[in-house]
């Protein structure tokens, strides 16, 4: 197989993953793989649209070679480990729970921002010594890989507010196989100053930022040449009964301004407030609701409530999610069931499981009876749900910190013929018709 990579691995944090697994598993040692690392230049000239790439060769009907290319880092990852009969151990069963986590992780590592993602895994691994079961798997290393550059980065006091990755970081980087590569790229996380374990104070930074000021005049004053500095004192000096009268002369012309001053300054301060609050997008606007599809589903073995699901969203993702529905929803009624999935909640670990969106169902307002919400007859997973009357502006991730989930949750709800609202607005599938619910009237959604 030849495996082809991007030179530049500080660009290109894909390349770095397939290398690291690469060369974990003693793929290019044991020649199982060629791995071509190519400039810019070169991967241009040879029109490849894409790096990491592998190509490998397979028999076509009339038993003759044709080469297959892969592009996908996953598939990449997973024909090495199969090269060298380690599928299961690295990627877990065919169709296992444990496969699923691991594609999961997989999946969040490349989409999420590399301080999202450290933020994720630090919760995950208070009680793990690896993402996903007690053995190193393909999750570890492409983690690894997407978070090296970013603790690198990181001041030392930073690296103490999430110990649980450091330490994870700290044991996977010193694996045989890894810790080579990753010295060899100077991506090695280095343990951090236990004195330095907490931010500089207030004090501290202004002393810095002093002492630096006076070390910048000090080279400043000592580069002027002595001749400059004799011709500046002799210029300061002639001039200095003309400055003056005219320092005179500018007060009496400067006092009415200095009256209007902290007017304009007032209306400096008023001008970013009301550009920002025109900016401000309603919170209904920012919600990523999408018809969705379960194609798999069962119940969540850490939790008395949770279900665990993999959810079709269109153009080919699979979500996984979590749901505690587990005493309101039979297992039956949620399996291939057409649903409505808020897709663009930040990622988070429910019982052992990343839950990464989140199911709505209607519910009584008792919370003893539920239904998922349908969607219109033809409706097909990745169909958008819109409000009549707001234009649809979600961001990747909504703000955990000030969620605009919890407002627009106070505002919906089921009405007495079963119609989905916000307030008084329809939920909307465009072209399809509206959500609804069968079962529930005058409900409330969640």
């Amino acid at each position: 197989m030849e495996l082809f990579i991007s030179q530049n691995i500080q660009e290109s944090k894909l390349s770095l993953t397939v290398q690291l697994f690469a060369n974990y598993l003693r793929a290019t040692s044991r020649k199982m793989v060629n791995l071509t690392p190519l400039t810019k230049i070169t991967q241009q000239s040879l029109q490849l649209a894409h790096l990491p790439l592998l190509i490998k060769s397979t028999s076509d009907a009339q038993g003759q070679e044709q080469p297959v290319h892969t592009a996908n880092p996953s598939s990449i990852m997973l024909e090495i480990a199969r090269s060298v009969y380690l599928e299961e151990v690295l990627f877990g069963k065919p169709d296992s729970l444990t496969r699923l986590e691991i594609l999961s992780f997989i999946e969040l590592s490349i989409r999420l921002s590399p301080s999202d993602l450290a933020t994720m895994i630090n919760d995950h691994l208070s009680m793990k010594m690896f993402l996903v079961g007690h053995s190193i798997t393909t999750a570890d290393i492409v983690a690894l890989a997407h978070l090296l550059h970013h603790f690198n980065e990181l001041a030392d006091h930073e690296k103490f507010a999430l110990p649980h990755v450091f330490r994870w970081i700290d044991h996977v980087q010193h694996l045989p196989g890894l810790l080579e590569q990753v010295q060899q790229h100077n991506l090695f996380v280095s343990f951090p100053d236990e004195s330095n374990s907490q931010p500089p104070s207030k004090s501290q930074l202004k002393k810095l930022a002093k002492a630096q000021a006076s070390k910048e005049k000090k080279v400043g004053g000592e580069s002027k040449a002595p001749a400059e500095k004799k011709a500046e004192v002799q210029s300061q000096t002639t001039n200095a009964s003309q400055s003056t009268e005219a320092t005179n002369n500018e007060e009496k012309k400067e006092a009415p301004k200095q009256e209007k001053k902290p007017k304009q300054q007032q209306q400096t301060k008023k001008q970013p407030a009301k550009k920002a609050a025109e900016e401000a997008i309603p919170e209904i606007s920012q919600m990523d609701f999408r018809v969705g599809k379960i194609v798999k589903v069962w119940v969540n073995p850490n939790s008395e409530k949770l279900y665990n699901e993999e959810v079709d969203i269109g153009n080919g993702e699979i979500r996984s999610i979590a749901s505690g529905l587990q005493k309101l929803v039979p297992i039956q009624d949620m399996t291939d069931a057409m649903c409505i999935v808020l897709c663009n909640l930040k990622p988070r670990n429910l019982a052992g499981h990343v839950s990464h969106g989140m199911v709505l169902c209607a519910e009584t307002p008792d919370r003893n009876t539920a239904e998922l919400l349908q969607p219109p007859a033809g409706a097909q997973p990745g169909d958008l749900v819109t409000f009549e009357g707001y234009e649809r502006r979600p961001p990747d991730a909504l703000n955990p910190k000030k969620n605009p989930w919890d407002v627009v949750a106070e505002k919906i709800k089921i009405d007495e013929n079963g119609v989905a609202l916000f307030e008084s607005i329809p939920w909307t599938v465009t072209g399809k018709g509206v959500v609804t619910s069968k079962v529930i009237k005058n409900g409330v959604i969640h």
